[in-house]
């Protein structure tokens, strides 16, 4: 209410959003009632957002529930050119160094927050709960205190209520003492997202559906920066990780995300599972997904040149409709070109040493329930045109990010 109320007197044009939990029945309908009135009296913009039915819910932590609901609140009413602004205060600061320190999170944890880190302001950041409180009845500015903040059932507010008075007594100096051992931490979390920015733009490289690395940025020395921006993705067993670097083949979850050790690269790609469903196969341009393109045409007389493998020349007389594009799927065989057999598809891609994200974006054109070419790959020679040919189909595979 005191950072609304500047923001009323000194003209500066702004929006009020807020969250109605439900946690406190009545009481956080008063709440939203009272900011109405406020709102309507200065004829200002108040947009509230309804999570009483998600908070019902009992699963995980509720404080981290609501925190995440609300800012994909904020940001999802957020415009162009609007700055989202909070009244964080000094005390919120130390409460979560507490916090940090009580859940032995990283260092950089417990720098805390930034007045301005690109998303959000927080002007009040540098003030305590004290002056802002004495501000507030030296202006006449009314507010509602929420009762839950007194209950000794969250983490931080038993910080709030026993330790920090019980540091007050001990010290006068302990709070800035803190806000300095604070400003440290946050020179050096500045210092080590530098350092981070520059290994990201020597070891990694984004490519269309993954970002892959040059494993030589995960050796010794340059470790913790490769683990510091993987972080970034979600929780990250350390030394599982460690353990599987140098080892082909193997890889790690984090958060939602894969992270695969190939032989000379290394992938990070969404953990997402592999869609089976066909695509007709049609003459003409087509796209299979946001990567590859296909365009095929009807020929007459087959192409004499040697067709590199992003191409290939189909007999038609030996197809058997219906005709379809798919992705590989468990006990996949075919009988390569050049090659005597038949063959697991699987174990084709596998000698070729494809990382479990590329097989993942490997198509198949199928006549009927047989493989006709592993597109870019290699052509099944029973459905290879050749000089007794009348009719092929010529088919070639473009590879393109789309925007």
């Amino acid at each position: 209410m005191c950072l609304a109320s500047i923001f009323y007197f000194l003209q500066i044009p702004f929006r009020l959003i807020h969250v109605n939990y439900g946690l406190r029945g009545r009481e956080s309908d008063l709440d939203e009632a009272f900011l109405f009135d406020w709102a309507a009296k200065r004829k200002l913009e108040l947009i509230v957002g309804n999570a009483k039915e998600d908070m019902a819910l009992e699963f995980g932590n509720i404080q981290q529930r609501a925190r995440s609901w609300r800012y994909t609140f904020f940001n999802s009413h957020l415009k162009e050119e609007e700055v989202l602004v909070t009244a964080h205060q000094l005390d919120d600061q130390l409460e979560g160094f507490f916090i940090g320190l009580k859940r032995r999170e990283k260092w950089e944890s417990l720098a805390g927050m930034t007045i301005w880190n690109g998303l959000v302001f927080r002007p009040f950041l540098s003030i305590s709960r004290e002056e802002i409180s004495s501000f507030a009845r030296s202006n006449d500015i009314d507010w509602r205190e929420d009762s839950s903040n007194s209950s000794l059932k969250y983490v931080r507010n038993r910080i709030r209520n026993t330790l920090i008075p019980a540091l007050d007594k001990v010290s006068e100096e302990w709070r800035s003492d803190t806000a300095d051992i604070q400003h440290f931490l946050n020179k050096g979390k500045e210092e080590k997202e530098d350092r981070v920015e520059k290994w990201t733009s020597q070891y990694s490289q984004i490519k269309p559906n993954c970002i892959e690395f040059d494993p030589a940025g995960f050796e010794d020395g340059r470790l913790d920066l490769a683990i510091a921006f993987l972080r970034k993705f979600g929780k990250l067993d350390v030394d599982s990780f460690k353990n599987i670097l140098k080892k082909s083949g193997k890889y790690i979850l984090i958060g939602q995300h894969r992270f695969e050790v190939c032989t000379s690269k290394y992938l990070l790609a969404e953990n997402a599972p592999i869609n089976f469903r066909p695509i007709d196969f049609e003459l003409g341009e087509k796209t299979l997904d946001s990567n590859f393109k296909v365009n095929c045409s009807m020929e007459t007389k087959v192409g004499s040149e040697e067709l590199d493998p992003m191409m290939a020349y189909i007999d038609l007389d030996k197809l058997v409709n219906p005709l379809y594009w798919r992705h590989p799927q468990n006990g996949d065989r075919f009988f390569p070109i050049g090659m005597k057999g038949s063959k697991k598809i699987s174990d084709y891609l596998n000698e070729k040493g494809l990382s479990l994200l590329e097989k993942k974006n490997i198509w198949l054109l199928t006549s009927a329930d047989s493989v006709v070419w592993i597109a870019g790959y290699r052509i099944d020679r029973r459905f290879a045109a050749n000089d007794q040919t009348s009719k092929a189909y010529f088919v070639r595979l473009t590879q393109e990010v789309f925007q």
